[in-house]
């Protein structure tokens, strides 16, 4: 009994590690359009770039008659029960129907950030995931560092002078003059006291150093992953490998499906971002994993693998890879994967043969600023397009930007994986991860009646697709928007120049 108790404690433990994941790349803030209930809801979660900190929190409600709205971070492995009480959020001046808080996370972690909005309509809840991790450290102010020398040695030379009076004079009479022994003892104790407290700000300075270099290893980094593209019998082949320590050793949990794929996996060419590969690899063991490239031009791309682990949270794999000559015998084998080539359009509009996709661009982009990236898709003839479900969704979206530094994969509704809302409401209900269950499926976390199949899913009208989104950092990016028509994917690409935040 004691060893099974260890292994499941062993089991905790790694995936605790393995909870330290982040989804996309250059931005962790987290977003959703969709619904609490019977409320219309817009939240944007921007967690702290260290770790405890502060993340700051959004909640934008439609419509009248909401009484309170309230935050609960909850952290993964606790769930509501080990959480802190709701805070509750504060309307926004001047913005009617915003609300912000701010909630402290404490570790780094996966947590479960729980809204709740009260109003005449009732009661309405959702889960949002969020990543707690240490993304960075805090510069010091400029000048402070020399201030703190400053004051450091001020109180050093201080301290060396009354130990230096005090064992030379403190028991002269009034106005004795200390003879050269007694000087000699001031000044033996002022070396001595010297060299004790160089040694206290020596040993303070190693251990500042050593919590600091332990800071930095526990930084936040995805796995180490390569990609390699090779010619078959059947066409050329993409190897995925993740070649990271911390995966073979089982540091982090198992991967998931996240609508109905073990692995979503995305090629953009370099420099010029003119081609891109949505891709969905089969599993050849928990490392590798195959994927055929189709008709996807040689060239150098860099490549991204979106996977989601069973305690609830994504990472992105990421790298570059070289793409050889096409060969007759490629194709595509999934029905779900797509290529697209090409540029992106002068305007606002994309012609996919029988249909149309438009971009109803905003005014200005501005980096920082929440943006609801808003398409329609309409027949020849300007009507709305009905939409067959696209891995479970009406759509999904790709915004990368040119230089590699941000790639994220929206889903209309959300920024974040569905595997990983699904995880966490199961384990806020109380379910228990497969890992630590002896002869659970990989799959039983997220229950039959939660999971997205194509099969099950509506379709949809192509009136107004919007994915909740922010740019995180100013520069020109290209959006490609794909759906799903007909039993075939469809690609469009739009570019935006995004602004730099005003300073105030």
């Amino acid at each position: 009994m004691a060893g099974r108790s260890h292994g499941v404690v062993r089991a905790a433990a790694a995936l605790a590690i393995g909870v330290i994941c982040s989804a996309h790349v250059g931005t962790f803030d987290v977003f959703f359009a969709g619904k609490a209930g019977p409320y219309d809801v817009q939240i944007s979660v921007r967690p702290p770039g260290v770790i405890p900190g502060l993340a700051q929190i959004t909640v934008r409600v439609a419509g009248d008659g909401v009484r309170r709205v309230t935050t609960q971070a909850a952290q993964w492995n606790l769930g509501t029960r080990g959480a802190p009480a709701p805070d509750v959020a504060e309307p926004v001046d001047g913005a009617p129907g915003l609300y912000a808080s701010q909630l402290w996370l404490m570790t780094s972690s996966s947590y479960a950030i729980n809204v709740a909005v009260e109003g005449t309509r009732g009661t309405g809840r959702t889960v949002i995931p969020v990543t707690a991790v240490a993304t960075k450290r805090l510069p010091m102010m400029p000048g402070l560092g020399w201030a703190l020398a400053g004051m450091g040695l001020f109180l050093t030379v201080g301290a060396l002078s009354i130990v230096r009076s005090a064992a030379a004079e403190s028991t002269l009479a009034p106005g004795e003059s200390p003879d050269r022994a007694r000087l000699w003892r001031g000044r033996s104790a002022a070396v001595v006291s010297a060299v004790v407290l160089g040694a206290l700000l020596f040993g303070g300075w190693r251990w500042w150093t050593g919590v600091d270099r332990g800071y930095a290893r526990r930084m936040f980094r995805p796995l180490d992953a390569k990609a390699t593209v090779n010619a078959t019998a059947d066409g050329r082949v993409l190897r995925l490998s993740i070649v990271d320590g911390r995966w073979t050793r089982r540091e982090m949990s198992p991967f998931v499906p996240d609508h109905g794929k073990l692995v979503h996996l995305f090629l953009v060419g370099i420099p010029g971002m003119d081609a891109l590969a949505h891709l969905h690899p089969t599993v050849v063991d928990s490392a590798t994993f195959l994927a055929p490239v189709g008709s996807l031009p040689a060239g150098r791309y860099r490549f991204f693998a979106d996977v989601v682990h069973e305690s609830g949270f994504a990472q992105t794999l990421s790298g570059e890879t070289d793409v050889t000559t096409a060969m007759p015998s490629d194709r595509l084998t999934d029905a779900d994967d797509a290529i697209w080539t090409g540029s992106a359009p002068a305007g606002d509009t994309v012609a996919l043969g029988d249909l149309t996709i438009a971009w109803r661009r905003p005014g200005g982009l501005v980096a920082g600023d929440d943006a609801m990236l808003t398409f329609s898709v309409a027949t020849n003839d300007g009507s709305p397009a009905e939409l067959e479900p696209y891995l479970g969704m009406p759509a999904h979206a790709v915004v990368a930007r040119d230089d590699g530094s941000v790639f994220v994969h929206l889903h209309a509704g959300g920024s974040f994986a569905m595997a990983s809302q699904q995880v966490l409401e199961a384990i806020q209900r109380g379910d228990t991860l497969p890992s630590v269950r002896a002869g659970a499926s990989p799959r039983a976390v997220i229950g039959h009646h939660q999971a997205v199949s194509q099969q099950s899913a509506p379709r949809w009208r192509g009136d107004s697709l919007t994915f909740p989104f922010a740019f995180p950092s100013p520069g020109r990016y290209r959006i490609w928007v794909q759906v799903k028509r007909d039993g075939a994917v469809r690609t469009a690409a739009f570019d935006a120049v995004v602004s730099p935040k005003a300073v105030e």
